[in-house]
């Protein structure tokens, strides 16, 4: 009796001993302590107030050494499932590493703006020089528009470069952007997006004037979610800009000259789109106001 009486009391002891590394055992770690044939449930009362029934000095030498056991497997469980812990937080930092990399930042990360002045000028002379095309079969929707983005869940092309664009950008619910942004075309500063466009630099009908008209479904939605191609700027000076080329249309901030002319020349050399020659002029023009 005396020996069964014992055993109880390693058991309960056991338990409350296992019981003490639940609180670790939270989500994906339960597995841990269930695979090791440890109940998950807080013990009942009845269990917890055995063991002050029964005296230590009660337990045979063997019935010590059990519970002792019983002890060092609830530790062990206790720094597996603080190790679990651990690893799955390392992983989701790692994993939000990872798509911050992917992400679009605030300021030039995600441009992929990569042309200086000179190059700009040196590879605007091998443009091809030709009269623009028509506007035959054109439609905006032959560009798909908006592709899903890395920025975060619900996040689309818009959004991914309204947060490049800004400064001290934020991400709300519905991926919801809030910054500020230095209109490159006004020189003015915006504080709330819907006073925003994303502009096509080389917008889409004028790509398809020059050389667009021929390309596949594929390259049309590429170049049209292109971070190189796309830039969060001031809708009213986006509207009037609309489908014009540089020699019908200039940003009214003229500090914007170099810039403006550099992109889209990068724009145009990586697509190998055509120039006309008043469109060549006017970005020689504005080139040249590159330091």
């Amino acid at each position: 009796m005396k020996r069964i009486l014992a055993l109880t009391a390693i058991g309960a002891t056991a338990l409350i001993t296992i019981s003490l590394a639940l609180p670790h055992l939270t989500g994906a770690d339960l597995p841990v302590a269930q695979s090791a044939g440890i109940a998950t449930s807080a013990p009942s009362t009845a269990a917890t107030t055995a063991p002050a029934a029964v005296a230590s000095d009660s337990l045979s030498s063997s019935a010590k050494k059990l519970l002792e056991e019983a002890k060092k497997k609830a530790a062990e469980l206790a720094a597996k499932a603080k190790a679990a812990q651990a690893a799955a937080a390392a992983k989701k930092a790692a994993d939000a590493k990872a798509a911050a990399g992917k992400a679009p930042t605030g300021g030039a990360a995600w441009n992929n703006v990569t042309f200086t002045g000179a190059k700009a000028k040196t590879s605007l002379a091998t443009l091809k020089v030709a009269p623009a095309g028509t506007m035959a079969g054109y439609s905006r929707d032959n560009f798909k528009t908006w592709d899903k983005s890395t920025l975060g869940a619900g996040c689309d092309t818009r959004d991914a470069v309204l947060y490049r664009d800004a400064t001290a950008p934020k991400i709300g619910a519905n991926c919801h952007i809030t910054g500020t942004w230095a209109d490159p075309y006004t020189g003015t500063t915006l504080r709330d997006q819907s006073d925003l466009d994303i502009d096509h630099m080389v917008p889409l009908a004028a790509a398809w004037r020059s050389g667009a008209a021929t390309w596949t479904a594929s390259q049309r939605e590429t170049y049209a979610n292109s971070p190189l191609v796309t830039l969060a700027v001031d809708n009213s000076a986006n509207r009037q800009k609309g489908d014009k080329t540089p020699d019908q249309w200039k940003p009214a901030n003229t500090g914007d000259y170099c810039a403006y002319a550099v992109r889209w020349t990068e724009i145009k050399t990586t697509w190998k789109l055509s120039v006309t020659t008043s469109e060549k002029t006017a970005l020689t023009s504005m080139l040249g106001t590159c330091k």
